[in-house]
């Protein structure tokens, strides 16, 4: 697990990421759209994310249409509105690394 506190350190974080064990560097990345200094979004478009990365999903207290859709276009696979049933997410992480390891 890293954590980023700002858009900055997340971008750090996916450009320089730390030595990968299973053939990925992350195996998902949970960020908030909104972080100080850069978007969560933002991060994302600017390191190209591409089908071989690890899955992104946002979460966001101010998702509206807009938002969702430029989280898709920088690469997530999905949005997840605040508030959020921590035993959703589980579930919801369970099942994509489930996908992902197949």
């Amino acid at each position: 697990i890293i954590e980023a506190a700002t858009g900055f350190e997340l971008l750090d974080a996916l450009m320089t990421p730390p030595p990968a064990t299973n053939g990925h560097a992350f195996d998902l990345v949970i960020s908030d759209v909104r972080m100080p200094g850069l978007s969560g979004v933002d991060a994302l478009a600017r390191i190209g994310h591409g089908p071989d990365g690890p899955p992104v999903v946002f979460i966001t207290a101010f998702g509206d249409d807009e938002v969702h859709e430029q989280a898709r276009q920088a690469g997530a696979i999905d949005v997840l509105d605040k508030p959020l049933d921590v035993d959703d997410l589980r579930t919801f992480v369970a099942e994509l690394l489930a996908r992902r390891a197949r």
